[in-house]
């Protein structure tokens, strides 16, 4: 039992625990890595987000969300970005800049309801999981532009370099994006 490793899709893992067959395969996590950013650049931007985090006393997601902002990727649906409206309060805006799953920027567009009630117009984000890795990349550098600034140590031009490189070859090896 000690040389099986047990790597892969989510899927394929979950259909080996299943069924039980294919016992002594080995499976290859590299073949299947995700196709729209890399998972170094990930690791790297969550672990300046946890710093920056720390730093700013304020929590992962509130930063996380105030980066993606600032990118301005929208989710899009046939090509037509998708719009919410939503109770212009702080309740609401703080249950957005919290939010693990939906991201949303509000816009300036106001308007009263039949309510009596203000309500915002946001637009939806995209996550940064739906991110290529150029989106990535520039994510990445938001943050370490904001570490920087407040001493955060992190990796130099080379390495990022390094990482950058090793992500386009894996992206020419596999033809993605």
């Amino acid at each position: 039992m000690d040389d099986v490793v047990i790597t892969g899709r989510g899927s394929e893992i979950i259909s080996y625990l299943d069924k039980g067959d294919n016992y002594n395969k080995k499976w290859d996590l590299a073949e299947h890595k995700d196709k729209k950013r890399s998972m170094s650049s990930n690791a790297y931007y969550w672990k300046l987000i946890d710093q920056l985090s720390l730093e700013f006393h304020e929590p992962r997601m509130v930063l996380h969300n105030r980066y993606l902002r600032q990118m301005g990727r929208y989710r899009k649906i046939d090509g037509q970005c998708i719009y919410v409206l939503l109770p212009d309060t702080d309740r609401v805006e703080k249950e957005l800049t919290n939010s693990v799953t939906n991201h949303y920027a509000p816009l300036q567009d106001t308007v009263m309801g039949n309510d009596g009630i203000r309500y915002r117009w946001y637009v939806q984000l995209k996550g940064s999981s739906e991110y290529s890795t150029r989106e990535m990349a520039m994510l990445l550098d938001l943050v370490i532009q904001d570490a920087e600034s407040v001493g955060i140590k992190t990796l130099t031009f080379a390495e990022l370099k390094e990482i950058r490189d090793r992500e386009r070859k894996k992206k020419e090896k596999y033809g993605l994006e």
